[in-house]
């Protein structure tokens, strides 16, 4: 059966005015209109839909549970036309995103909140992800986006877009006689006791893939951690130095006590 929704509409519009006259001067619509839509219509259902009574128009039986129908019919696609429009106009609706951990703690709650704020009706689903899961959910659609730093060899179905670019900070103790100078070469840092994300950190691949370039290897891995927060921790303790990102760095240094340890860029060699 072939739906024309303005058959159903003519049809409404005549159930509920009693008339043709009634139902086209409704709807600014002539009467040869509005009685050519209802007479398809019951032409395509086999039965008739109204009965003259005097002047007014009866329903059927037929009729009858065709008004029914018809009424809830059209309720639900309002209330689905009415929500497709909030969604496009951010009134509500839902969004799930993944992100690295590290970034979960410090850059995304401020612009969440400031989201939210702007945009109460969104609900938003964050998941904290290493980057290959990231990619995972990804490629699954378990999430809409994700925020983490561009994979090496990203999918042919999927868009990476950089929005931020950050440089690589040195984090030594406060301590150490480097400290303090505005920059130190890759090779002396790979020489200290290395503090290093654990190897399903997509900030561990781009830093190994620098060392494999730069023909350098760490003289000592002392300790591999999942969060800098840990790493950071360890670098205060004086266990080794680590490697940052700048962004990452600065927030840590607004929200934690002092002594902190010194940042430095570590430059090739």
């Amino acid at each position: 059966m072939n739906i024309n929704l303005k058959q159903f509409n003519a049809f409404l519009l005549v159930a509920e005015c009693g008339s043709l006259r009634a139902a086209a001067q409704r709807a600014n619509r002539s009467l040869p209109a509005i009685s050519m839509q209802v007479r398809h219509l019951e032409e395509q259902l086999g039965t008739p839909l109204f009965q003259r009574r005097g002047k007014q128009l009866a329903l059927t039986d037929a009729g009858q549970h065709l008004l029914a129908f018809t009424r809830r019919a059209f309720q639900e696609l309002d209330a689905r036309l009415r929500q497709l429009q909030q969604t496009i106009n951010l009134e509500q609706g839902h969004v799930s995103l993944a992100c690295s951990p590290s970034l979960a703690t410090s850059l995304l709650p401020a612009i969440l909140s400031t989201f939210s704020q702007r945009y109460p009706g969104i609900r938003l689903h964050l998941r904290e992800l290493s980057l290959q899961e990231q990619v995972d959910s990804l490629k699954s659609q378990a999430v809409d986006f994700s925020v983490g730093p561009q994979p090496d060899d990203l999918d042919p179905s999927m868009a990476f877009e950089a929005v931020m670019h950050d440089e690589i900070l040195a984090v030594l103790p406060g301590n150490h006689p480097l400290a303090g100078k505005p920059s130190m070469t890759l090779r002396a840092f790979t020489r200290m006791p290395i503090l290093i994300l654990s190897r399903d950190a997509g900030f561990r691949r781009t830093f190994d893939t620098v060392l494999g370039a730069a023909g350098i290897a760490p003289s000592q891995i002392r300790c591999e951690a999942k969060q800098i927060s840990t790493l950071i921790a360890m670098v205060r303790a004086g266990m080794g130095a680590a490697r940052c990102r700048g962004w990452r760095c600065a927030i840590l240094r607004a929200t934690t006590g002092t002594p902190w340890p010194s940042c430095a860029s570590p430059a090739l060699p």
